[in-house]
């Protein structure tokens, strides 16, 4: 799992902007998914790939990190129906999350505060996912209790894919 988020209109956004979403978020997790598969044959280990709630419902101001998220998605069915029966591989798709990553986008915003309510409101849980509530699905989907799932995206989002308000 490896992020930016640079937000900002389609207007503003640059090749190398563009490419550098790309290269982090989806260019990141197929090289990585790739020099572990080796490893992951010969313990019959598996992948879990990070995405976002915004690669499977897009907002505005943010096409570089949807698009790339997006591309995680579908990175991870397309390397589920590859690596099956040996890997299997699955993909959580997080909401709004207390991380450095969003603090550096809420001081961005030019308004912190106004960028922490609106995503505190954007899920009908009303509230922003602690790092550990993701972590928890991550470790549900590695262990042997998920045996039988791959190619899932699993939303870790409050409910915001089920509907914003």
């Amino acid at each position: 799992n490896a992020a930016i988020n640079w937000e900002m209109p389609i207007a503003a956004h640059t090749e190398e902007i563009w490419d550098k979403h790309v290269d982090t978020i989806l260019k990141g997790s197929f090289f990585c998914a790739k020099a572990a598969i080796p490893a992951l044959k010969a313990n019959r280990g598996n992948i879990v790939n990070i995405a976002s709630e915004l690669g499977l419902h897009p907002i505005v101001n943010n096409v570089a990190y949807c698009a790339a998220k997006g591309g995680v998605v579908n990175l991870t069915r397309a390397l589920a129906v590859e690596l099956a029966p040996e890997i299997r591989v699955n993909c959580i798709a997080p909401g709004a999350m207390d991380t450095e990553l969003m603090r550096d986008c809420a001081q961005a915003s030019g308004d912190a505060a106004a960028y922490y309510r609106y995503y505190q409101n954007f899920n009908p849980l009303k509230r922003i996912a602690k790092p550990e509530e993701v972590a928890e699905s991550v470790v549900f989907v590695a262990s042997a209790a998920a045996a039988f799932m791959t190619g899932a995206i699993i939303p870790v989002d409050g409910g915001s894919i089920a509907g914003r308000l």
